[in-house]
């Protein structure tokens, strides 16, 4: 679909509902459920237009998935987004396994495929992962082993 295609669509099927509900369709008489749906079936299509072949840009823009699955696309088709946490958790996974390993920002960033803004923030956020070495340069504590120093004195 062309967006000439796509607003006609869309004139059609408010059309469609000022007809049902009356001039006011759009403001209040419809239920608001039926107009939030032609609404985001003509976003999704433009998210569509100007994304072409990503079709994991509908999630992006928080296309329902009701319009996803009346777009004909399957939610298996829809690559769902990485929340931060998880991002967060990969960094924690990895400095597990690398104690005592010296790093930089960066390469903190491309292990949990954070920007290096984020990662500087989770380095300063996380002294009990992470000891500054010298500037930029930082290492990776074992918290466990600190725990048990703490305690045996």
């Amino acid at each position: 679909m062309n967006a000439d295609e796509i607003s006609r669509e869309y004139k059609k099927n408010v059309g469609a509902l000022i007809d049902k509900y009356g001039e006011l369709a759009l403001w209040g008489s419809a239920p608001a459920e039926e107009v939030r749906y032609v609404t985001e079936l003509s976003r999704a299509r433009y998210v569509l237009l100007t994304n072409p072949g990503d079709v994991s840009a509908l999630r992006r823009h928080a296309i329902p998935a009701r319009i996803i699955a009346e777009l004909g696309f399957e939610d298996d088709d829809v690559e769902k987004p990485v929340r931060r946490a998880e991002k967060y958790k990969k960094i924690v996974d990895w400095c597990a396994e690398n104690t005592l390993v010296q790093v930089t920002a960066e390469q903190i960033g491309e292990v949990g495929e954070v920007s290096y803004p984020t990662a500087l923030k989770f380095i300063k956020e996380r002294p009990d992962l992470f000891r500054v070495v010298k500037r930029g340069v930082y290492e990776v504590r074992d918290p466990e082993a600190d725990r048990r120093e703490d305690r045996n004195g």
